[in-house]
């Protein structure tokens, strides 16, 4: 016998319901292709950010993406509707998940009473289900999946967390340290495109389905791991993440080998798409996260890391897609060839990590069949020595469309003689509640401020939506004498390290618990070190702050700075920086 465990029940009500949500998403989809460049800019912000969406005017969308209301307009009425309106409101109330609709449920509750409200509605919710269960069905469901032969886990929406403890999870790791910087940001097509295209066997659509039916998701990720023994030295990864259940193992490895080793790049006008769509994601996310992207594109003038996640996600990535669709006739044979090239040069033997999270029987599972896998890989050259990044520095102004700033500045302390410590955890708790807070957010009317201080050195600071430019960047300039005058008493101290200790301390789900151990691994930290900076962080005093002025001092000391703001903006501090761009 078969029993499926459904996680959440389903009614034929939702069915339908969802049917009519999929309804602006497929028109969207069908009619993509076709858009202009402000609609593909809609349809793109739509698809990735309904739950805001539907809360938007249809002027305050324009402005959030960047086109005019009357683009807006005409972007519904090239979809076919003439309440556009319903059809987001449709789509959000099926889409939402649980924590999305807490907040829409409890968003007008008093903060005094959303306690009492969550926890009473909870109570009689139990109280309803102890009222109306069947128990003599509940014993008989229990005793059916004990003694059923397959047990198949489904979970829905919030469930799906709960699900995934059943399954496990297979990263294939493939090492790209020494692909060309010229050759990076072809990466960051390859990884839209594999999984997204035509396959030996499948169309992307059945493909797509196949991936649904079989595995919890098959995606792709480019990332790089700073050795924290030896400046500059890192691990870069092409990395191929999976969730497969025990039962389904054969057919998961079957369609990742479809997919690395079958993919056919030779559909020009789904390639064209691809492109285009990518451009559009870029768009959105140079001006939506700023903020990250200049904090970003600032370190790649120095750090060698930064450097490699800009050619693949940031700017530079931006320009090379924008120039391949731009110039897509003449370029896609080129394009085609290149990313086949990198398939056959990547994805080999001789490059691979596997990282698995799994237990015992999975891990006995995957080395009965992995072999067989391995069997569809050439074995290749192994990786040659790490490329050698040819980092410079810019100081930009980008010039954007919207009227507010995004300020970052950076630098790194590794090369000024500092050493990483449990106390920059603490300090970048303290700028974001006290000093950047208070001056970039409450006075100067930023939407919000950030710092971050990584353990291979790099340190920056960046404002997200900021009506300023040279202020914000003056107070950054005024951080090192606010650590030489800090002073925190016993009850502000303890504060700043509960809010470090719960950053460091947050629940992980298998998959995460898997990267983290990977990521050590790669990273080449110990968990000795780690308790050292746990140490580091529990034991601190106000003394230990003060003690990082010189540090942040050496780091704006490089003067690292890049702005993605208002043309008007940028274009009137012009002497801030050694060049000012469009950043389309």
């Amino acid at each position: 016998s078969k029993v499926l465990f459904v996680a959440q029940l389903l009614w034929d009500k939702e069915e339908n319901m969802m049917s009519n949500t999929n309804d602006l998403l497929n028109r969207i989809n069908n009619c993509y292709s076709s858009m202009s460049k402000g609609q593909k800019m809609l349809a793109t912000y739509i698809t990735d950010n309904y739950d805001k969406a539907v809360f938007l005017t249809a002027a305050k969308m324009g402005e959030t993406v960047g086109v005019s209301e009357s683009t807006v307009v005409r972007f519904a009425t090239y979809l076919g509707y003439k309440e556009f309106q319903r059809a987001l409101e449709e789509l959000v109330r099926n889409k939402l998940n649980s924590v999305q609709r807490m907040e829409v449920t409890y968003g007008r509750i008093s903060q005094s009473k959303i306690l009492e409200t969550v926890l009473s509605a909870d109570a009689d919710k139990i109280k309803t289900t102890l009222e109306k269960i069947d128990h003599s069905a509940f014993e008989v469901a229990v005793s059916t999946i004990l003694e059923a032969k397959n047990i198949y886990i489904v979970g829905i929406r919030s469930c799906a967390p709960l699900a995934s403890f059943l399954g496990f999870y297979l990263n294939l790791m493939f090492d790209i340290s020494d692909i060309t910087e010229e050759e990076l940001p072809y990466l960051g097509v390859l990884k839209a495109v594999l999984g997204y295209m035509d396959t030996e066997h499948y169309n992307y659509a059945d493909l797509a389905n196949e991936i649904n039916l079989m595995t919890g998701g098959i995606s792709s990720q480019i990332n790089i791991y700073a050795d924290t023994k030896k400046k500059d030295s890192f691990h870069a990864k092409y990395e191929v993440r999976s969730k497969i259940l025990y039962q389904n193992l054969e057919e998961g490895l079957r369609l990742l080998s479809e997919i690395l080793m079958g993919t056919q790049i030779t559909d020009e006008k789904r390639l064209y798409e691809i492109l285009a769509r990518i451009k559009s994601r870029l768009q959105m996310s140079l001006s939506s996260a700023g903020h990250s992207v200049s904090a970003m594109r600032a370190m790649s003038y120095f750090s060698p890391v930064a450097r490699f996640n800009d050619l693949v996600g940031g700017i530079a990535l931006y320009r090379t897609i924008a120039e391949l669709e731009e110039h897509f006739e003449e370029k896609k044979q080129f394009l085609m060839d290149k990313l086949r090239s990198l398939t056959e040069k990547i994805f080999v033997k001789n490059r691979l990590l596997i990282s698995l999270t799994a237990d015992v029987e999975g891990y006995q599972l995957l080395e009965e069949k992995f072999p067989q896998f391995l069997t569809v890989l050439p074995d290749g050259e192994k990786e040659g020595e790490a490329v050698t990044f040819h980092c410079e520095k810019k100081n930009e102004g980008f010039l954007d469309a919207s009227k507010v700033q995004y300020v970052s500045r950076a630098g790194n302390y590794l090369s000024k003689g500092y050493s990483y410590t449990g106390a920059l955890r603490i300090l970048k708790v303290i700028l974001s509640y006290d000093y950047l807070w208070i001056n970039v957010r409450v006075k100067g009317g930023a939407y919000g401020c950030m710092s971050g201080f990584m353990r291979n050195g790099d340190a920056y600071f960046t404002s997200y939506r900021d009506p300023n430019l040279k202020s914000t960047n003056e107070i950054y300039e005024g951080i090192p004498a606010y650590l030489r005058a800090f002073d925190a008493d016993e009850r502000d101290m303890t504060k700043y390290i509960i809010g470090t200790v719960s950053d460091m301390d947050t629940p992980l789900n298998p998959a995460a618990k898997g990267m983290r151990s990977v990521s050590a691994y790669l990273i080449n930290i110990s968990y000795e070190e780690l308790q050292r900076e746990r140490n580091e962080v529990l034991d601190a005093q106000p003394e230990n702050i003060k003690n990082l002025a010189g540090l942040i001092e050496a780091v704006l000391a490089q003067d690292a700075l890049c702005v993605i703001g208002a043309e008007e903006n940028v274009k009137a501090e012009k002497d801030m920086f050694l060049e000012v761009k469009n950043l389309y």
